[in-house]
Parts: C-alpha cells; structure tokens; sequence
C-alpha cells in the first residue's frame, strides 16, 4: 500500500490559498491544486479536486468513509513525504535504511523513526524496503525519566539562569563555581528595535564609531533589498 501511495504523490499537484480572504471568498474559493502544505506545521490538506484525483487513482467511490479510513492517512503521509521531506535535509538513505538526521546538529539518528506511518511513506518513495512501523506502548517526560535516580548532578553554563526550576523540579539546588580568572567580557543590558532597517541602522552606526568615522546617509533600499552584504558595504563606505 505504501508503494501504490507512492506513485499517486508525485502526480499531486501542490499549491497555495490566497492570502488575506475575507469568511465570503473562503467559502467561494475552488483551489486549482490538489493540496497544499505549510512547511512550518509540518502539515498537508487535500483539496476536493485531490481527494478526487485519489479517489481515481485508487479506484474508489468515496475516501472518507470509515472502512477507507487508513487509506486517508496513507495520502496524508505520501504527500508529506514528497513535499516536506527532503532526501539529504531531513533523513538520509545509508545502506539502503532511511535514517533521520537532527535538524540542529546535522547527524544521524540511528534507531530512530518517524510515527504515524510517515517514516514508510519515505521509505516507499525511496524505493527501498519498507520496515514495518513502531508501536508506542508507554511514554515519560525526560523530567520524570531523570527524577528515576537516587541520585542527580550535572554541569552547565547556563544552570544559574534555571535555578527556579532546578528546584521546582529535582529539589536541588544551583552552585555558581567562579572563573579561574576575573571577568572582562561586559554583559550589557539587550537592545531591541520596533524594525529591521532600525536594528541594521544601529548595526552600522557602531561599526563607524569604533572606527571614528562618520555614518552617512544610506538609503532605506540597502537595507530591506540588499541582504546582509549590502549592509556591510554601507558600513565599509561610511568610514
């Protein structure tokens, strides 16, 4: 099944709602598209004239029925895996497994997999073997997961800042250990601007003044067009 999903995908036409419709134009709208995604949610919706390419594709009076239930999902994580999921990005094929990488640090998560069956629609679009999916029977939070120990320690830069819920938490409380030599980084307080042409203004207004120039006017378009090299070069032009 997760291969037949497999082919339906890519012959899916992705698109996009107008923004800003008022409750009339919502009501009124025929999408021209299949489906569409929002990259941020992680999420697909099919539009009617999907559900009705699918239902064709699989030969089907009516997906949403009850005992085409699980058809319903197979669409939704097809489509997810060809739109949202992206080969070398997001996972990654080694020795013909998909293995997930870690958005923040880059590597691989071995024993890891997706939920829901997304993690055999990937592999379905890989075309390599599809495993069969993880059955979840029982979770913790890390919280609970670590107050499980007779016995808690731990070291890091930024424990002070979280000493409230060290102790909220785990009842233990926060030492602060001195640097082996005196302090000379000087913390000031946060500067934040209502605008983005604001911050980078402020950005170019120091860099002139630790090199005892004189700030010309730049104009607004370097700032919102031109990207951070351009603002730069404002910067290199008013010394």
């Amino acid at each position: 099944m997760y291969d037949k999903f497999a082919k339906l995908a890519p012959k899916m036409e992705a698109g996009k709602r107008p923004d800003n419709m008022d409750p009339r134009m919502k009501k009124e709208f025929v999408a021209e598209f299949d489906f569409e995604f929002d990259e941020k949610h992680k999420t697909v919706a099919v539009t009617e004239r999907g559900v009705a390419k699918a239902e064709k594709f699989l030969g089907i009076d009516h997906l949403y029925r009850a005992e085409n239930g699980p058809l319903v999902n197979h669409l939704h994580q097809s489509l997810k895996a060809e739109s949202l999921y992206k080969r070398d990005v997001d996972y990654a094929v080694v020795e013909g497994e998909v293995m997930i990488i870690d958005e923040f640090t880059g590597r691989i998560m071995e024993g890891r997999r997706w939920s829901e069956g997304l993690h055999q629609a990937i592999e379905a679009k890989e075309g390599v073997r599809v495993q069969e999916e993880n059955q979840t029977m029982a979770t913790i939070t890390l919280q609970n997961y670590f107050r499980m120990y007779d016995k808690l320690s731990g070291m890091t830069g930024t424990a002070l800042t979280e000493a409230t819920e060290f102790m909220k938490i785990y009842k233990l409380g926060v030492v602060q250990i001195p640097t082996n030599r005196d302090m000379v980084r000087a913390d000031k307080n946060d500067q934040v601007y209502k605008t983005r042409d604001g911050k980078w203004s402020a950005v170019v207004r120091e860099i002139a003044a630790r090199h005892g120039a004189t700030v010309h006017e730049i104009p607004k378009a370097e700032f919102s067009h031109g990207g951070t090299r351009n603002r730069m070069a404002a910067a290199a032009r008013a010394r």
